[in-house]
C-alpha cells in the first residue's frame, strides 16, 4: 500500500488547505474544458443528424409520390394499346384519374400521325394530343397540344411563332422506351414540368416496322408533376428555427428541378453551378449509409455570403433524382443564446485555471519559504500577475469575439434561405407581392449619445407583376418606403435620384437623410459593441408589399465585408464598423391603424438593415486606464514607503498628515477623471464597466 512520508502530515495547515484547493481547482478546470468541448460538439452533431434525417425523410416522401407515376403510366399504356380504353374515352378517363390522384398534375397522350384515332381522322385533323391537368385551384381542364404547337417536330425546332419547341418528352419514350423526363418548360403551358414518359403500342400497319414483340409505337403517355408540387413537398420540411436551412431537388444529370432561388430552375443551372466542387459523379462516389439510407454529406460554402452549411444529398429512387438539404452551420452554432453561454463558460474556465495556478504557486511558496517575507512577496506578485492576466484575457476575449446576433431577428444573408423565408410568406396571401429593396449607407454620425444620423441611398425594384398605379410617381410625397422612429421629413430629406427600366422592372432610387434615436448600451464601455438599425417599412404595413432585401445587387453579403456601406470615405470617429446585414423581425402592432382588420394580428415582418460597430479601445485606454494605472502605482509606492519606524520617517519624509494630503490629491485627480468619463457618455443610467476600476481606486485610497 502506498504510504506518504511523515513529513507530509507535519506540514502546516495552510499547506494542506492550499494543496486541497489546488487539486480541486485543477479537476474543475479540466471538467469545464471537457464539457464545453463535448457540448459544442453535441450541438453540431445534433444539427448534422437533423439534416441527415430531413434528407432521408424528404427522399422517402418524394419517392412515395413518384412511385405511383410509373404504375399509372404503364396502366394507361396497356389500356390504350390493347384497345381496352376506347380512343373516344381517353379524355374522360384522364380526368377521372386526375381526380382520383390529386398529387398527379397532368396526364398526356400524344398519338403519332400514323396511328390517329378514327374520329380524329374523320374530322380532318392530322394531330391528336389531349393534355389534361389540374390548375392551382384544383379545377380540371383539357387542352390539346396540337392547338399550340406541332409536337411531332424534332426537339428544339422553330414553330410557326418563331419560338423553339420542347418535344423531347414526346420523342424520347418512343425512341428509348420508358424514361423520366428532365425538367422542362412546357411550350403550351409556360409551366415547368417533370414527369415519366412511356410509349403505347398498336399492331403495325402495312409497311410499318415492328419491334421484337410484333408491335409498333403508336404514341407517348406522359404522367407529370409540376415543379410547384416538388416545391410544396420540400418546402414543408421542418428545419427547426426559421432561416436555418432549405431543400432542393436535382435530376439524374444534376440539373435543378427545384430550388428556393428560381434562377436555378429558370436558367437550367446544374449542381456544379451551385457548388463548383460538386457533380453527379462526386455525389455517387461519396455515397455512404446513414440512418439506414444511402446519402452523401458535404460542407458547402455559399459563394456570395460565405456562410458554411451541412449539405446532405439523398437519392430519390424511381426517377434517379436527388433531394438535398442545406442546413446553415452559423445559424445553429452561433445562435445568440449559445454564443452568450459559451462566452460565460470561457470566463468560468479562465477563472478556474487562474485559481489552479494561484494555489499551485501557493503550495510551492509555502513548501519552500515556510511563511517568510520573501514567500509573501512572491505570493503577492503571483496573485497580482494572475489577476492582471485574467483581466487581460477577458479584454482580449471581448475585443476578438464576434458580435452576438440579434436575438429576435432572422438574418437574411444567404439568397437561398431568404428566398425560402419569402416563399413561406407569399404562400399565405394571394395578393402579396415581393418588393426587392436595397440600401447603401454613405455616412453615420453620432449627433448625441443616443441619436444617430444616417445618409445614403435606398432603391426598390418593381417587377412586371406590380400594377403601374402602385409604383411611386415623381410627384408622390411619400416614396416606396418609410423609416419608422426616424426624424425625417420626406419632402426635405428624401429625393428621388434615378428611375430606370431594366428587364421589365422599374428601378427607383432615393437619396435620404434621417436621424434616429437608438437605445445604445454603454454598460461594457470601452468594450461596447452597438447594433445600429435602420427599420424599413412599406408605406402601408398592412398593404400588399413584402419588402425583400435585394441581395443580388451586392457583390458579396459577407457581413465583415460591409455590404451596403460606402467604406471608401466612411468616418466613424472612435468607432470601427464590424459588420452589416439585413434581417427580418416580426412586427406586432396593437392597432389596426383604422383599416378595419382585426387588431393585435401579426402583420408582415419589418425589414431591418444592421450596422455593427465596435468602439475603438485605444482612446479610452489612453484617457482613462493609463491614469488609473499610474494612480494605482503611486498608491502602492506610498504603501511600501510608509513605515512606523522613527528612524526611517525622517529618511522618506512621510508622516500621517503627508499621507492624507497625498491621498486627497490623488482622490481629486481620480474624481475629475471619473466625472469626465460620465459626461462624455451623456450620463448613462447604468454603471459602465470602466467605472469599476474607479471604485477599486477609491477603495484603495480609503484603505491606505
Amino acid at each position: 500500500m502506498l504510504t506518504l512520508p511523515q513529513t507530509f502530515w507535519k506540514r502546516n495547515r495552510s499547506f494542506k488547505i492550499s494543496l486541497l484547493f489546488c487539486i480541486l481547482t485543477g479537476l474543475l478546470s479540466g471538467w469545464l474544458i471537457v464539457t464545453l468541448i463535448q457540448d459544442n460538439r453535441q450541438v453540431a452533431d445534433d444539427a448534422r443528424g437533423n439534416a441527415v434525417q430531413q434528407a432521408v425523410d424528404a427522399a422517402r416522401e418524394i419517392s412515395l409520390v413518384l412511385d405511383t407515376v410509373p404504375v399509372l403510366a404503364d396502366r394507361l399504356s396497356q389500356e390504350i394499346g390493347s384497345g381496352q380504353l376506347a380512343d373516344e374515352d381517353v379524355e374522360t378517363r384522364f380526368l377521372s384519374l386526375l381526380e382520383a390522384n390529386p398529387k398527379v398534375s397532368a396526364i398526356t397522350a400524344c398519338f403519332s400521325p400514323e396511328h390517329l384515332p378514327d374520329f380524329v381522322v374523320a374530322r380532318g385533323d392530322d394531330r391528336y394530343c389531349p393534355f389534361s391537368y389540374t390548375d392551382e385551384n384544383g379545377d380540371l381542364f383539357i387542352q390539346r397540344i396540337e392547338d399550340s404547337y406541332d409536337y411531332t417536330l424534332p426537339h428544339g425546332s422553330i414553330d410557326s411563332s418563331g419560338e423553339p419547341v420542347n418535344t423531347y418528352w414526346y420523342h424520347s419514350p418512343i425512341g428509348e422506351g420508358p424514361v423520366w423526363d428532365e425538367p422542362y418548360l412546357g411550350s403550351a403551358t409556360g409551366v415547368y414540368w417533370g414527369g415519366y414518359g412511356i410509349p403505347f403500342y398498336r399492331t403495325p400497319a402495312d409497311g410499318e416496322v415492328a419491334d421484337a414483340s410484333g408491335r409498333t409505337p403508336a404514341g407517348t403517355i406522359d404522367v407529370s408533376l409540376t415543379l410547384e408540387q416538388f416545391q410544396t413537398l420540400v418546402g414543408e420540411l421542418d428545419f427547426g428555427d426559421v432561416g436555418t436551412g432549405y431543400g432542393f431537388i436535382i435530376s439524374k444529370t444534376g440539373d435543378f428541378i427545384y430550388h428556393p432561388e428560381s434562377r436555378f430552375v429558370n436558367q437550367a443551372l446544374n449542381i456544379t453551378d451551385y457548388d463548383p466542387q460538386l457533380s453527379i459523379s462526386v455525389i455517387n462516389g461519396t455515397s455512404q449509409t446513414e440512418e439506414g439510407s444511402t446519402l452523401s454529406v458535404f460542407n458547402h460554402v455559399d459563394q456570395q455570403s460565405g456562410r458554411e452549411s451541412w449539405l446532405v444529398i439523398a437519392p430519390v429512387g424511381p426517377a434517379g433524382w436527388w433531394v438535398g438539404i442545406a442546413l446553415d452551420k452559423d445559424s445553429i452554432i452561433q445562435r445568440a443564446a449559445l454564443v452568450e453561454e459559451n462566452r460565460r463558460r470561457e470566463v468560468e474556465i479562465a477563472m478556474a485555471v487562474a485559481a489552479f495556478l494561484f494555489f499551485s504557486a501557493l503550495v510551492y511558496i509555502i513548501q519552500e519559504h515556510k511563511g517568510s517575507n520573501r514567500g509573501y512577496w512572491k505570493a503577492s506578485i503571483i496573485f497580482s500577475f494572475l489577476a492582471m492576466s485574467g483581466i487581460a484575457y477577458i479584454w482580449v476575449l471581448t475585443l476578438t469575439g464576434s458580435q452576438e446576433p440579434p436575438k429576435n431577428d432572422v438574418i437574411l444573408q444567404e439568397q437561398a434561405i431568404t428566398s425560402k423565408i419569402v416563399s413561406n410568406y407569399l404562400e399565405d396571401s394571394d395578393k402579396l407581392m415581393e418588393l426587392p429593396t436595397g440600401i447603401l449607407v454613405e455616412s453615420v454620425n453620432f449627433a448625441s449619445a443616443h441619436n444617430v444620423e444616417f445618409t445614403g441611398y435606398i432603391w426598390q425594384r418593381y417587377g412586371s407583376d406590380v400594377p403601374e398605379s402602385m409604383i411611386p410617381g415623381l410627384t408622390d410625397e411619400v416614396p416606396g418606403f418609410t423609416l419608422p422612429q426616424a426624424n425625417i421629413g420626406y419632402n426635405d430629406d428624401v429625393a428621388e435620384v434615378f428611375r430606370r427600366v431594366e428587364d421589365d422592372e422599374v428601378v427607383i432610387g432615393w437619396y435620404f437623410r434621417s436621424q434616429r434615436r437608438q437605445q445604445l448600451d454603454y454598460a461594457h464601455y470601452p468594450f461596447n459593441r452597438e447594433d445600429l438599425r435602420i427599420r424599413i417599412w412599406p408605406p402601408d404595413p398592412f398593404g400588399d408589399f413584402l419588402l425583400v432585401p435585394d441581395l443580388a445587387s451586392y457583390r458579396s453579403t459577407i457581413p465583415e465585408i460591409l455590404p451596403g456601406m460606402d467604406t471608401s470615405e466612411l468616418v466613424l470617429g472612435g468607432w470601427k464598423a464590424e459588420s452589416s446585414f439585413f434581417s427580418y423581425r416580426d412586427l406586432n402592432l396593437n392597432t389596426n391603424l383604422g383599416q378595419g382588420i382585426s387588431a393585435n394580428q401579426v402583420v408582415l415582418p419589418e425589414l431591418l438593415f444592421h450596422v455593427g460597430l465596435r468602439r475603438q479601445f485605444v482612446d479610452a485606454f489612453i484617457s482613462h486606464v493609463i491614469p488609473l494605472l499610474i494612480v494605482a502605482s503611486l498608491l502602492f509606492a506610498v504603501l511600501v514607503i510608509v513605515t512606523l519606524r522613527q528612524e526611517r520617517i525622517g529618511i522618506f519624509g512621510f508622516s500621517t498628515s503627508n499621507v492624507l494630503a497625498y491621498c486627497a490629491a490623488l482622490f481629486f485627480v481620480v474624481v475629475i477623471s471619473h466625472i469626465s468619463l460620465r459626461d462624455g457618455l451623456d450620463a448613462p443610467v447604468d454603471i459602465v464597466y470602466l467605472e469599476y476600476f474607479y471604485f477599486v481606486i477609491y477603495t484603495a485610497i480609503l484603505l491606505l
